[in-house]
């Protein structure tokens, strides 16, 4: 009989070794196990995040979404028992059924499917300074969940929320120079985890998350610039990346910014040139849901769109050295001229929808066609085409304080001031159409 290829050889064979006639024989290798194991397939759970689950009394931890295999001697034609026993931050896991058959035929394994759906929450700032969370219910309704009630600080401005809801940011606090980091329990229970200290005199005034929960701008409305900062999706920690402005078309910071020569990644430092006009005094931001462009909206009444492309930079750690991505200056428009607070938010075509506080109406940018030349922050509106936007047919009742858009149930909500002297707060919420250019719907009364 030829020798079996090494491939398929046992290192007996590879390293052939005397054996007497007297010695015992080697005991068999056979598989590592005998019995069955239990496939389990995990689909609707991100990349990064990860849960515990329990078959037969062996655990086993499983991240992101994709099949696994849990090995070990199940006997065959038996009945295991599923279960978790961890659920993933910000998401709800189960089981398609709760226990499994085992086949009697050797080698085939059980199968099992986990779905896991995010839980579909809405936060909201309230005078004096508290966090509410609202469970969003049918049709897109809120409902409030008592026990998430949560004091943050009277300075508190906005808020910005992480894909999966597990960690919220907060803009201001119990100072107007810092970001507050909220935990979300699975119940809406709501956790001061932390804060971080902003430039002195910068007074965070809006806050925006890139689609992907990695970046989180900050618009500082006294500092007139817009901070980056990197976001661990686990932990929830803040790291900062410096002002978007040192950004170039490479990646790396202008030579000779203080960005380029300092590497501590602090964000008190002395801010470099920003791209953003000093002239607008940011407070209000927005990024589209396919991460293509930030939207910077000023106390002048100007929104500035700033494309964001990938560059080819590998930056040194730690940040703020390089990012992955550039900021280039697209647009500029004032759709409600100098008035009131503007407000911004995107819906799910990357259209940007705005407010004013002083203003009844709803108005609708439609994203930049194409992206512009690039050019500097002093040659704006040089050869740039005119960035109009449109009044859509909806009035609001009260004046605007900020938006909020979710693309899952492709509702608006609109938070308003109501009344004169004693001013009353209240949430509008609409649905919003793509047909005739991104019309609203009332979906249901103020709450």
């Amino acid at each position: 009989m030829p020798p079996a290829p090494a491939s398929q050889a046992s290192p007996a064979a590879v390293q052939p070794a005397a054996v007497s006639p007297e010695a015992p024989p080697a005991p068999p290798q056979g598989p590592p196990h005998q019995g069955h194991d239990i496939h389990i397939r995990v689909a609707g759970l991100p990349r990064l995040r990860s849960l515990s689950v329990e078959a037969g009394g062996q655990s086993a931890v499983l991240r992101g979404s994709k099949d696994f295999d849990l090995r070990h001697p199940f006997p065959g034609g038996s009945v295991q028992r599923l279960g978790i026993e961890r659920q993933p931050r910000g998401y709800a896991c189960r089981f398609d059924q709760a226990q499994v058959r085992l086949a009697r035929t050797p080698g085939a394994p059980g199968s099992a499917a986990i779905r896991c759906t995010a839980l579909r929450r809405a936060f909201v700032l309230l005078s004096g300074g508290f966090l509410q969370a609202f469970a969003i219910g049918p049709r897109g309704r809120l409902s409030a969940l008592q026990s998430s009630a949560l004091a943050v600080g009277a300075h508190a401005r906005a808020l910005a929320v992480a894909p999966g809801g597990a960690w919220v940011y907060v803009a201001g606090g119990a100072r107007p120079d810092s970001l507050g980091i909220v935990a979300v329990g699975r119940d809406g229970t709501l956790l001061l985890q932390g804060s971080l200290e902003l430039p002195a005199h910068a007074h965070a005034a809006a806050l925006a998350l890139s689609p992907d929960g990695t970046t989180l701008f900050v618009a500082c409305e006294r500092g007139q610039q817009v901070l980056a900062f990197g976001v661990n999706a686990s932990t929830g920690a803040l790291i900062a990346l410096g002002g978007v402005s040192t950004i170039t078309a490479d990646g790396m910071p202008p030579a000779g910014s203080r960005a380029g020569a300092d590497t501590a990644p602090d964000a008190r430092r002395t801010p470099p040139p920003q791209v953003v006009d000093p002239a607008m005094e940011p407070s209000a931001l927005a990024v589209d849901p396919r991460g293509r462009y930030l939207y910077v909206g000023g106390r002048d009444g100007s929104v500035e769109a700033f494309r964001i492309v990938p560059t080819t930079a590998r930056p040194p750690a730690p940040p703020p050295d390089g990012h992955p991505w550039a900021l280039r200056w697209a647009a500029r428009g004032r759709p409600f001229g100098a008035r009131g607070r503007i407000a911004l938010a995107c819906d799910a075509r990357g259209d940007l929808l705005a407010a004013d506080s002083a203003d009844p109406a709803l108005k609708m940018l439609a994203a930049p066609a194409a992206p512009a030349r690039a050019r500097g922050a002093g040659a704006r509106g040089r050869g740039a085409q005119p960035w109009r936007a449109t009044r859509v047919g909806t009035v609001l009742r009260g004046a605007a304080q900020d938006l909020a858009f979710n693309p899952r149930t492709h509702s608006l909500y609109v938070s308003v001031v109501q009344g004169g002297g004693g001013f009353t707060s209240a949430i509008q919420a609409f649905r919003v159409q793509a047909a005739d250019g991104g019309s609203l719907r009332a979906l249901s009364p103020p709450t």
